[in-house]
């Protein structure tokens, strides 16, 4: 905000990528927010989903907290402050599953793609704020519903949004503190259970973790075609809830389990998940908020299972799908194995015979295939 100019990388940094660590949501809630703060006494700032750092870094006057279900969000804040030469002591990172601290003066929204994530985040925030908390929000045009828009005069209280300026907008939200007193406390976690080798599996889901309501198609036809034979150490890699893992550890009662995945509440839920169904015996069990397997050892794990995703925060890209491919490929012992599901129109065959030299396909139906590659 002093005019300087900032060089902002996405997290992982990766050679030739030609995608912004910022968008123009980014741009128009701080060419908005230059005028109040320039010059300003120092704000208590509660960033909430700042994506790859860029609000961070350009607010590193003030004390930010920023509030996020990414790992590798969180880590690329770090990145491009330490890129930036910035105060490191003017930024905390808060976990979605944890509280944002109560001493904030003001509240920047950069909008979640998810709708219930969206109003989890809104009733968190609400008994924070006071009549005097600055909160605006910005996302791009296509992010902005009515129903958006409903969600926060329901929870927080009067809102108005901008003019669009570069397909992005701007929304302003007044606290009513009468909705503190009319506040009702709803659970955000979604409960079912399924059938598998002879043991019911209760899942449990927090608000911004795939697969919420059921056993998803991709992952149902992957626990269909786990393997039998012994093994030792498995992964979950991308694990959600957890399901894959959870259905593994059913097969193969001697191995460990690891459970990891960027998102906080999806490792959250994993761990809820083991505790509702293996609470006997959880030293088996180990759960990671990680960059893909960047803090897994070459060679220590026997199966690797994954259902990846295809974005990235709001932007459709494979490099994630490829990085796990390429960390499995490493961490996997000689012999190991890779099964992967995915939708049959993103080719991941292709992908797995060059990193490994050998792909076979499991199974398939009309909407997803079950790939195996072998560590050689």
């Amino acid at each position: 905000m002093n005019g300087s100019k900032l060089t902002l990388f996405r997290y992982p940094k990766l050679e030739g990528d030609k995608l912004q660590a910022w968008n123009a949501a980014d741009e128009y809630l701080l060419t908005e927010l230059a005028p109040t703060l320039v010059g300003a006494d120092r704000h208590n700032i509660l960033l909430v989903n700042d994506s790859f750092g860029a609000l961070a870094c350009a607010l590193n006057d003030h004390h930010c907290f920023s509030w996020s279900d990414s790992y590798i969000s969180q880590q690329a804040s770090l990145s491009n402050l330490k890129i930036n030469g910035l105060n490191l002591d003017h930024f905390n990172g808060i976990k979605s599953t944890e509280m944002p601290p109560e001493n904030i003066s003001m509240v920047l929204m950069k909008l979640p793609k998810s709708s219930l994530f969206l109003e989890y985040q809104l009733a968190t925030i609400q008994p924070l704020l006071s009549s005097q908390t600055i909160f605006n929000a910005a996302g791009m045009v296509k992010e902005i519903h009515s129903t958006t828009l409903k969600l926060f005069e329901k929870i927080i209280g009067p809102t108005t949004t901008s003019l669009a300026r570069k397909k992005a907008r701007l929304i302003y939200v007044k606290a009513d503190l009468a909705h503190k007193r009319n506040n009702r406390i709803k659970s955000f976690e979604k409960n079912w259970a399924f059938d598998f080798y002879n043991k019911t599996l209760h899942i449990s889901n927090l608000a911004n973790v795939f697969g919420r309501n059921q056993l998803d198609a991709g992952a149902e036809i992957l626990i269909n075609n786990l393997p039998r034979e012994e093994v030792k150490q498995i992964i979950d890699l991308g694990c959600g809830n957890g399901v894959l893992g959870l259905a593994a550890a059913c097969l193969h009662p001697q191995a460990n389990v690891s459970f990891v995945d960027e998102s906080f509440m999806a490792t959250a839920s994993a761990k809820k998940n083991v505790l509702n169904n293996f609470s006997d015996t959880m030293n088996r069990f180990q759960f990671f908020n990680d960059n893909c397997l960047d803090g897994f050892s070459k060679n220590s794990a026997d199966l690797i299972l994954c259902n990846p995703p295809f974005h990235q925060q709001q932007t459709i890209t494979d490099h994630i799908a490829w990085q796990m491919m390429q960390d499995a490929h490493r961490v996997l012992k000689p012999g190991g194995r890779l099964l992967l599901v995915g939708n049959r129109h993103l080719n991941y065959h292709v992908k797995m015979k060059r990193i490994f030299g050998n792909q076979r396909v499991v199974d398939s139906n009309k909407n997803f295939v079950v790939l195996e590659s072998r560590r050689s």
